[in-house]
């Protein structure tokens, strides 16, 4: 689209390929110093090499390029080495991706949609009623198979329930992970609690779902911004990107 002139929606391509990378996501959160859980990539064309792993355990293992929750299932939290090993195992086997370890943070997970420059509503993912043996997260099956027991079991609640120093402190990490890397026009950042209460940027997805049922769209509605005047909003970004683009251009 730029190369042919054309103004668009949402973020850039430079954005989207840093996003779609979990873990130079993190090495650019990290150099901004903002905290986002301890990782370890495990590469395909160099093997499964765990004498230089060094995370605590449990560790959460995840597609390195990969979004939507695939991949992520009720396995996906492990607990130690043989564990870790035989989910590798089977990521790498199905998927013929590289992964990325990240030490599981066990609380509270929250999702936090951003238009323009605007901080929507907080949402919170609730699992009560999950079995208790299986891990609290959001899984492929939560997002997508209706008749599961995850997604029965993750609802997300909007707004959360938080109080003044949390709401701010959520507030202002997610817009420094915005910036950081260099999100425009809409994003969600997820971010997950440790029991102290301190958050961890888990996600920064530049190209969330905005469709009418979505999470993003109960945001904006949780914020009194209905569902067309919220595909407007999006569109004037780009809008307005094009009539600067054409001032510059005549001056």
């Amino acid at each position: 689209f730029e190369l042919l002139g054309f103004e668009y929606t949402g973020n850039t391509p430079f954005c989207l390929g840093n996003c779609l990378n979990k873990e130079r996501t993190k090495n650019i959160l990290r150099s901004f110093k903002i905290r986002t859980p301890k990782s370890f990539t495990f590469h395909r064309n160099t093997g499964i090499n765990l004498k230089k792993f060094d995370l605590k355990f449990p560790v959460i293992l995840k597609l390195l390029n990969e979004d939507a929750s695939i991949g992520i299932s009720e396995y996906s939290v492990v607990n130690n080495p043989d564990d870790l090993k035989k989910q590798l195992d089977f990521l790498s086997g199905t998927y013929k991706q590289d992964i990325i370890a990240e030490e599981y943070i066990d609380g509270r997970e929250l999702n936090v949609a951003i238009l323009g420059t605007t901080v929507l509503p907080v949402s919170e993912i609730d699992f009560t009623g999950l079995p208790e043996n299986l891990p609290k997260i959001v899984t492929y099956d939560g997002k997508w198979i209706a008749e599961s027991t995850y997604y029965t079991f993750t609802k997300p609640k909007c707004p959360a329930d938080l109080d003044k120093k949390l709401k701010k402190k959520i507030t202002t990490i997610a817009l420094e992970a915005f910036y950081a890397l260099s999100c425009r026009d809409y994003a969600r950042v997820d971010i997950r609690l440790d029991k102290s209460g301190r958050p961890y940027v888990i996600e920064v997805n530049p190209n969330p779902d905005i469709s009418e049922d979505s999470g993003f769209a109960r945001a904006a509605a949780a914020k009194g911004i209905s569902y067309p005047d919220l595909l407007n909003t999006i569109a004037n970004f780009a809008i307005n990107r094009k009539k600067n683009d054409s001032k510059s251009q005549a001056v």
